[in-house]
């Protein structure tokens, strides 16, 4: 809730010892009611950030945010990974890699850019409010260049060797 300026906290100082009580409750609740208006007309204009939603089908998941999001009336765009699969490698881009649904692509008008991977809700509500707890991408708002699944999946190698196959020896009894 803001604070009330110095400037208007010292006017009321000084009306107050020429004002009866009645007349100083006028005129602070007034004063608060200009404050509210103010801070709802605030709230009202906040930028508003462009949503992505990568989902898949059967994903329940992604069925969840779904409803998550249009029960809280959060305007976004449906991006359905069965339906084209084109939209593949910009979730993958975006989500550096993590192939899971949903990933949702948070993106602010000042470009800046935020990920959510999978569905909670207290991450998805932090993201949603301006906090930088998922991750953030620098210039979200540009075109992602192309990148291809190769290049996302690490290499695979094993930590340790499999265990030597056993060999048959002359006299034993065959396996």
């Amino acid at each position: 809730m803001p604070t009330v300026p110095p400037s208007i906290q010292l006017w009321i100082e000084q009306q107050a010892s020429t004002l009866s009580l009645a007349e100083t409750a006028v005129v602070v609740a007034a004063l608060l009611g200009v404050l509210v208006l103010w801070w709802i007309a605030a709230k009202r204009t906040r930028a508003k950030p462009r949503v992505i939603l990568y989902t898949s089908n059967g994903c329940e998941f992604s069925k969840q945010e779904i409803e998550y999001l249009r029960a809280r009336s959060i305007p976004f765009e449906e991006r359905n990974l069965n339906r084209n699969r084109d939209w593949l490698t910009p979730m993958l881009t975006a989500s550096n890699g993590f192939a899971g649904t949903p990933v949702t692509h948070i993106i602010w008008p000042n470009g800046r850019g935020q990920v959510v991977k999978g569905f909670t809700k207290k991450e998805l509500r932090a993201a949603l409010a301006g906090n930088d707890r998922s991750t953030t991408i620098r210039n979200a708002g540009q075109r992602l260049p192309a990148t291809s699944i190769i290049q996302l999946i690490p290499s695979i190698r094993p930590t340790r060797q499999p265990p030597p196959i056993p060999t048959q020896k002359e006299g034993d009894v065959p396996l």
